[in-house]
């Protein structure tokens, strides 16, 4: 008496308890192929969100620009002043409490940024507020005065 079964051929195999290797193999390969078309996606999305929360950042500034302008009858002073610089200005007047962070990188914003830049710059009674993007190849948001 046998432990397995016999098949039409002739052939007499052992009970199977799991998966073969060829089985295993090929479902392998088809998660590396799903999450080799995911991961590109994902990034994209990543970069969206990013450029979302820096649009978020950015108008908050506005606000506190046109309040400053508000308080003190002027804009603040500059030409191509980044974000370190603008908020410390606008952190002296009252009008900002804290270092923005930077959604590209994650940290406060520094002097130079890779990714997430904002420059500022004022001229007469106008001023324009630039946000760039991912690795600050382009811009991604310009705000004027209201």
């Amino acid at each position: 008496m046998g432990l397995g079964y016999t098949f039409s051929n002739g052939w007499s195999g052992m009970k199977r308890n799991g998966f073969s290797l060829i089985e295993l193999i090929i479902v392998i390969s088809i998660l590396g192929i799903l999450s080799l078309l995911t991961i590109p996606r994902y990034s994209q999305i990543q970069i969206k969100a990013k450029e979302v929360s820096l649009k978020s950042l950015m108008y908050s500034l506005q606000t506190a620009i046109e309040t400053y302008h508000l308080s003190n009858g002027q804009y603040p002073e500059g030409s191509s002043v980044t974000a370190l610089e603008l908020v410390d200005v606008l952190a002296d007047s009252g009008e900002w409490n804290q270092v923005p962070q930077n959604p590209f990188t994650g940290t406060v914003y520094v002097l130079e940024n890779a990714s997430g830049k904002i420059l500022y710059s004022q001229k007469g009674d106008q001023y324009t507020l630039q946000g760039y993007g991912y690795q600050n190849k382009e811009i991604i948001i310009e705000l004027e005065s209201i």
